[in-house]
């Protein structure tokens, strides 16, 4: 027993150095995480949770940018489309203009073609029978036109 004495002593000397000699404090044991009366989740459930969490929150992120770049990609078309269908009016416009017979005849007025005095049908032309090479060999006046 004076061991254990001398123990206290040794401890309430250290302890107090001017002050009363407190009781000593009695720490509770340190509960392990397997022990069936632990409350919340374990940290082998909720690891896997939080990462599954975090892959999910990533790809959800991933589709979002997705998904804008493909608005502003299909904005971009749609301006496309439109400058294409506008220039197709205006080309068809154009179109349109160059045939006009009043036009056309204006054009070849300023080119300085004139009216033909005589018309010939193409339907008669073909009608004729063919020129016989010798016809066309001898430049005859009777002969149908040939082209080179």
């Amino acid at each position: 027993m004076s061991s254990k004495k001398t123990k206290s002593a040794t401890r309430t000397s250290f302890l107090s150095w001017g002050q009363k000699a407190a009781a000593p404090v009695r720490l509770k044991p340190a509960k392990s995480g397997l022990e069936s009366g632990r409350k919340g989740p374990s940290a082998q459930f909720l690891l896997p949770l939080l990462i599954t969490a975090l892959l999910v929150s990533l790809g959800i992120a991933a589709l979002r940018i997705d998904l804008l770049r493909v608005r502003y990609a299909l904005a971009a078309a749609t301006l496309e489309e439109q400058r294409l269908l506008d220039e197709s009016r205006a080309l068809t416009a154009e179109m349109r203009r160059l045939r006009d017979p009043y036009h056309l005849a204006l054009q070849a007025q300023e080119l300085g073609f004139v009216r033909p005095a005589r018309l010939i049908e193409i339907r008669e032309a073909h009608s004729s029978e063919a020129p016989l090479p010798e016809r066309v060999a001898a430049h005859q006046p009777n002969a149908a036109p040939s082209l080179p």
